[in-house]
């Protein structure tokens, strides 16, 4: 019985110093992971935070450094214009080009003047801005003159989607803005993602666009982009750029569905009822289904954080069945 009773309370203290031994095994692998989860979320932070003196490339070929975090900024695009309120910079802009009109904050920005109309330089050099943000396929020339006045310019030129995400999250970067710019990249990848699911489930149609009268686009724009990833198939995407539209050619390769452009000046004249009366284009399908769409002009030529928004009207447009 003694001996039995020895045993039985030498397991038990074997039991209670390996309780003890997995509770400080657990106490420390609890420390580790805390310590591994503080050392991540830091990690993120010092990431979401933007390092000075900061040097990127823009779509112009030009290194672009800033020495400190730009606070006064003037945008001469639309589209950079969205671009910049949507990271959460809209305090931060001193004046605008004259065609920025979204969001409504805009209208009560000093404007500057616009590409076409020239800009107001007097107005931009008393502004002292730190950076000016131009597109550099339209604007290659503003650039020039900018800088040559000594003004920072920062060029962008998105030719698709991903380029436009990449955008956005670069000057989300340039401004330090990082988390404000993951928000709204993540809002459009949640709209794209959407897209791609309806799509991988439908075939492809043929989609002609004419987002100006007599005027359509093939490769190497992001409207074709926008095209292909609504589940279309551009007729025209063997020509390259934008080009002036034989209207034979139209009847010849026979689209399923006709988008064009509304709610921009000269739209009215370029309506449904326009297009579908046209001389010979009563054999094409999409004339003879009425599969003759508007889209919203603005969100479709605008390569800012809306142009996901686009996506799904395209997507709607050319696919209404598949739409939720």
């Amino acid at each position: 019985m003694f001996v039995f009773m020895l045993t039985t309370a030498l397991v038990g203290c074997n039991n209670q110093e390996g309780v003890k031994e997995d509770s400080n095994q657990d106490q420390i692998d609890d420390t580790e992971a805390e310590a591994k989860k503080a050392e991540a979320s830091e990690e993120k932070e010092n990431n979401s935070v933007t390092q000075y003196p900061l040097t990127v490339t823009d779509a112009t070929g030009t290194d672009v450094t800033f020495d400190s975090e730009p606070t006064k900024l003037v945008s001469l695009i639309p589209s950079g214009t969205e671009i910049l309120f949507a990271v959460g910079a809209g305090e931060e802009i001193l004046a605008v080009d004259d065609s920025s009109d979204f969001p409504v904050e805009t209208a009560d920005l000093p404007k500057l003047g616009s590409t076409y109309s020239g800009i107001n330089e007097e107005e931009l050099i008393a502004l002292q801005p730190d950076v000016v943000f131009i597109n550099s396929g339209l604007q290659v020339e503003v650039a020039e003159e900018l800088r040559a006045k000594g003004f920072k310019v920062f060029g962008s030129n998105p030719q698709s989607i991903k380029e436009v995400i990449e955008d956005v999250q670069g000057i989300g970067v340039i401004l330090n803005n990082q988390e404000k710019a993951q928000t709204v990249v993540d809002e459009m990848k949640e709209d794209l993602d959407y897209v791609k699911s309806k799509v991988a489930s439908v075939e492809p149609k043929k989609v002609y666009a004419e987002y100006s009268k007599g005027w359509s686009f093939g490769s190497g724009e992001f409207s074709n982009d926008l095209i292909t990833l609504a589940g279309g198939e551009n007729i025209f995407a063997d020509i390259d750029g934008w080009f002036e539209v034989n209207p034979e050619e139209v009847i010849k390769r026979n689209p399923e569905v006709i988008l064009f452009t509304s709610g921009e000046e000269g739209a009215t004249e370029d309506s449904k009822e326009q297009i579908l009366s046209r001389d010979g284009w009563n054999v094409i399908d999409a004339v003879k289904n009425e599969r003759v769409i508007g889209i919203d002009s603005v969100k479709a030529s605008r390569v800012g954080p809306r142009i996901t928004e686009s996506l799904i009207e395209v997507f709607e447009a050319i696919h209404p069945d598949s739409a939720e």
